[in-house]
C-alpha cells in the first residue's frame, strides 16, 4: 500500500548499492500521493543525503517540489 508507512522501506532500497533496486524503489514512488511524498523526501535526502535517483524525481516532479526548494538545496549542504 503507497502509505506513509510504508516509506521506510523503501528508504532502504533508495540507498541502496544495487542500481536495479533503487531503480525500482523509484518507480515504486510513482504510486504515493503526491503530498506524501512532499513530506517524505526532503527529509530523507537531509537524512541520508541525496541519491542520482531521488535527483533524477526532483527534476522531474520539479513542478511538486518547488515549494521544499530551499529546504531541499539546505540538506544537500
Amino acid at each position: 500500500m503507497p502509505d506513509a508507512a510504508a516509506l521506510p522501506l523503501l528508504k532502504g532500497a533508495i540507498y541502496q548499492s544495487d542500481s536495479l533496486v533503487r531503480g525500482y524503489a523509484l518507480n515504486a514512488l510513482a504510486w504515493f500521493e503526491d503530498d506524501v511524498l512532499t513530506g517524505w523526501i526532503p527529509a530523507a535526502i537531509k537524512a541520508s543525503g541525496p541519491t542520482p535517483e531521488l535527483a533524477y524525481l526532483l527534476s522531474w516532479r520539479r513542478n511538486l517540489f518547488q515549494e521544499r526548494g530551499s529546504d531541499i538545496a539546505r540538506a544537500v549542504s
